[in-house]
């Protein structure tokens, strides 16, 4: 009896594995996957070096794996198993109870970083007061730094706080300002409304928490900066546009296969009517003729495209190397902003840049291969914002004069 139930289920595996690879031969194979971000696998060709030196067996287990039958579903459904088992992290994430996602805390304290961040605000608070160019450093609230994460007694200790405490405090006051916009969000709202105003799967803040950090910043450059002009915020010459025929796919969820419910996030712009923004000069580049553009082909792009599932890139702009506008209003003033920033300024792009003439979106993750100083040089502009959210304190965000690009080059090239 045991002999044939040893058989019968032999017979049921072989038939299994074989019935799969005869589905997936017939079934068309996927250039690349939504979730990973990356180029799948293909079939590989029998060829009988590939055979004889083992290769063909490593490329068509890739190629099986990448290519399984309903395999992203497969893998959610192993993602909900361990939810549901309660394990701690799934993928390095935390589901709460209410299906909050949140990345692993921070526990390192990486002062020797920190440092170099610190002597690059101070190089280029020498640099910017020497021609009489104004810096305005604006930290804003990382989600995970500002919410009240449930992590689990037993996880290492979350060393957020101590970290950004370390950097603004060590920060040059003057003449540049530093502006801390979570501690004035921390007075301003309780935990239940902070939820309010970030993405449940996305580590960004939505609409709505971007336009209460746009109103501190602009109410912040009308009491410290001497060149801006249009006074604190009037709450009643802006209106909220939502797009609710949409999904929202945050970066958290879209790591998780998107095992996370899409009918808790909002999608939504603020939009003003001071100005015209089609009037806007939009130009994904230097100010040439040939990187002109149309401001929808910028911003909100996925909102106006057929696709119902949209993410954060999507809803506002891409992380861009440099992006100018050009507000026309503005040319009898003249001024030119540089807004040195991360992701969490795309929200805001098109609510700062009505305030100057040109205005330059400088992201250092694509420029590392000019100098901050060395673009300050051939460009003039009035004044420099940084919009950073403060988990970005990294070294890498602050290497103005590439020194650090440099001595990590010269290493890799010892190392080759």
């Amino acid at each position: 009896m045991k002999t044939i139930s040893n058989i019968v289920l032999s017979v049921c595996f072989l038939a299994f594995i074989f019935g799969m690879a005869m589905k997936m031969e017939s079934t068309p194979d996927k250039k690349e996957s939504y979730y990973e971000n990356r180029v799948l696998a293909s079939e590989p060709e029998v060829k009988f070096e590939k055979l004889a030196n083992g290769t063909f067996a490593k490329e068509y287990e890739s190629y099986f794996t990448d290519q399984f039958i309903n395999r992203d579903e497969w893998i959610k459904m192993y993602l909900n198993w361990q939810k549901f088992t309660d394990q701690t992290y799934i993928y390095k994430y935390l589901i709460t109870d209410d299906r909050w996602v949140f990345p692993e805390p921070v526990s390192k304290f990486a002062k020797s970083s920190y440092d170099k961040t610190i002597a690059s605000m101070k190089d280029l608070n020498k640099y910017t007061a020497e021609r009489n160019i104004e810096l305005i450093y604006f930290s804003l609230p990382n989600r995970k730094n500002i919410l009240e994460v449930p992590y689990p007694s037993y996880t290492k200790p979350n060393l957020a706080e101590t970290n950004i405490k370390y950097v603004l405090s060590n920060l040059p006051k003057e003449p540049m300002h530093v502006v801390d916009v979570s501690e004035t969000f921390k007075k301003r709202f309780d935990q239940n409304e902070l939820k309010n105003l970030f993405y449940v799967t996305d580590h960004h803040w939505n609409m709505a928490g971007a336009f209460e950090g746009y109103k501190i910043i602009r109410n912040n450059l009308a009491e410290k900066s001497s060149i801006f002009s249009d006074g604190e915020v009037d709450e009643s010459l802006y209106s909220m546009k939502c797009f609710d025929e949409k999904k929202f796919m945050g970066g958290y969820n879209k790591q998780l296969y998107g095992m996370i419910d899409y009918n808790r996030e909002s999608i939504c712009h603020t939009e003003s009517k001071e100005f015209d923004i089609s009037s806007f000069e939009v130009y994904t580049g230097p100010v040439v003729q040939e990187n002109k553009t149309d401001w929808e082909k910028v911003y909100g792009k996925a909102l106006y495209e057929e696709s119902e599932i949209v993410d954060y890139s999507g809803v506002y702009t891409l992380d861009w190397r440099e992006l100018n506008i050009i507000n026309p209003s503005k040319k009898e003033g003249g001024k030119r902003a540089l807004i040195i920033k991360d992701s969490y300024a795309n929200p805001l792009t098109q609510l700062m840049s009505q305030h100057f003439y040109q205005t330059t979106f400088y992201d250092m993750r694509y420029n590392m291969d000019r100098s901050v100083f060395e673009f300050l040089d051939k460009n003039e502009y009035d004044t420099i914002i940084f919009l950073y959210n403060n988990e970005n304190m990294f070294k890498r965000m602050y290497d103005f004069d590439l020194s650090e690009t440099e001595e990590k080059q010269e290493k890799e090239d010892q190392v080759y």
